[in-house]
C-alpha cells in the first residue's frame, strides 16, 4: 500500500486518555482525581477524591491522598488525607487503571471505573460510566507554567451510580454526575527562577460539564504566580471541537480564614463572550470547615474544595446546576 493511502490518526496529541490512565514512570507528579456531585434524598451533596503520586529529588517516593465528602443541605464538609510512602499497598499500575492504597482506590478502563474508598468511616462505592468525551487541558492536553509542564485530561459528563456514606449516613446517588480528571507533569528548567512554583502560588480550577443537553463541558483556571496572572478557559463543545480563550473572572463576598489567614470568595463570576458564556457561581457552604489546612511548610497549599450554586446561560440555554470549586491559596489575599 502507498503511504498516502494510509488513514490519517490525526492530530498529534502530547497524551493518549486509553494508555495513559496508568502510571506514568518518568512524571515528578502524577494524579488520579475524581470530583462528583450528586442529589440523594432531597439533599445536594459531593465529593472529591484524589490521589498522587510524588517523587522528590532525593528520588524518594509518597502517595498524597485526599478526599472531601460534601453535604450542603446539612453544612457538612469532612476532609481526609493522609502521606503515605509507596509500597505494594500504595502505588499504582503503569499497564492499567489500578490505583490503590490501604483506603481503596480506583479501577477500570475507558468503558467503565469503579471508586471504593474507605476513610475512617467515609465511603465511596460508585461507578463512573465514560461517554466518550474527552476534555484536553489547553485543547492539546499540554500547558506550559514556566517550571512545571502539566498533561492533563478529563473525562467528563460521566454518569454516576453507588453509594457515598457521609457522617454515617450511606446515601444512593441520585442525577449523578462525575468528571476524571487525570494529570501529571515534570519540572521544566527551561525559565529560572521559575514561573509557577506550588505553595507560593494560588489557583482556581473549575470544570463544568453538561453544557448542553447532548454534552460539552469547559475547564476554567486563574492561576496568581508573585505579580501576575493567569485567566483562561478549554471549552469541549459537542462536535468534539476544543478552544482555549480568555475568561473574566472575578471575585466577591471575600472571607478570610481564621486557621490560614487566607481569603476566599463567597461568589464568583465568570464572563467569556466569545463562547456566549456567562454564570454567577455562590458557594453553599456556611462554614469555615471547608478550608482544608496543609501543615507546616505546606501551608501554601491549603485551600477549599466547595459545592457552588451556578446560575447563568450558555448559548442561551440556562445553566442551574451544582458544581465543585477548587481554590488553593490565598486565592483573594494582595498582590
Amino acid at each position: 500500500m502507498r503511504k498516502n493511502l494510509l488513514k490519517s490518526s490525526g492530530f498529534p496529541m502530547p497524551v493518549d486518555p486509553n494508555h495513559d490512565l496508568g502510571r506514568i514512570a518518568w512524571a515528578a507528579s502524577d494524579s488520579w482525581y475524581i470530583k462528583c456531585v450528586f442529589k440523594s434524598n432531597g439533599k445536594q451533596l459531593g465529593f472529591t477524591w484524589h490521589q498522587m503520586i510524588n517523587t522528590q529529588p532525593d528520588g524518594t517516593q509518597f502517595v498524597s491522598l485526599e478526599s472531601v465528602f460534601m453535604n450542603a443541605t446539612d453544612d457538612v464538609w469532612i476532609h481526609k488525607n493522609a502521606a503515605i510512602p509507596v509500597s505494594d499497598t500504595a502505588n499504582a499500575d503503569a499497564d492499567r487503571l489500578n490505583v490503590f492504597t490501604p483506603y481503596g482506590g480506583v479501577t477500570g478502563d475507558m468503558q467503565g471505573m469503579n471508586l471504593t474508598y474507605d476513610f475512617e468511616g467515609q465511603r465511596i462505592d460508585v461507578h463512573l460510566t465514560p461517554t466518550g468525551e474527552i476534555e484536553h487541558q489547553g485543547a492539546t492536553g499540554l500547558m506550559d507554567y514556566g517550571s512545571l509542564q502539566s498533561y492533563e485530561y478529563g473525562l467528563v459528563n460521566m454518569a454516576a451510580t453507588g453509594t457515598v456514606t457521609i457522617d454515617g449516613v450511606t446515601y444512593p446517588l441520585e442525577e449523578g454526575s462525575a468528571w476524571f480528571d487525570r494529570q501529571y507533569g515534570t519540572l521544566n528548567q527551561k525559565q529560572e527562577p521559575p514561573l509557577f512554583v506550588p505553595g507560593v502560588a494560588s489557583w482556581l480550577w473549575l470544570g463544568i460539564d453538561n453544557l448542553t443537553n447532548q454534552g460539552g463541558a469547559v475547564s476554567f483556571g486563574d492561576i496568581y504566580n508573585p505579580g501576575s496572572r493567569m485567566s483562561f478557559a478549554t471549552f469541549l463543545h459537542t462536535d468534539g471541537t476544543e478552544v482555549n480563550v480568555d475568561a473574566d473572572i472575578k471575585y466577591d463576598d471575600i472571607w478570610t480564614s481564621s486557621k490560614t489567614g487566607f481569603s476566599y470568595p463567597r461568589t464568583i463570576s465568570i464572563d467569556v463572550p466569545t463562547e456566549d458564556f456567562n454564570v454567577k457561581l455562590t458557594s453553599m457552604a456556611h462554614t469555615e470547615d471547608i478550608e482544608f489546612v496543609m501543615p507546616g511548610e505546606n501551608k501554601g497549599l491549603s485551600g477549599c474544595q466547595c459545592l457552588f450554586k451556578m446560575s447563568g446561560a450558555y448559548h442561551g440555554k440556562k445553566l442551574n446546576h451544582a458544581c465543585i470549586v477548587e481554590t488553593i491559596g490565598d486565592l483573594c489575599g494582595e498582590a
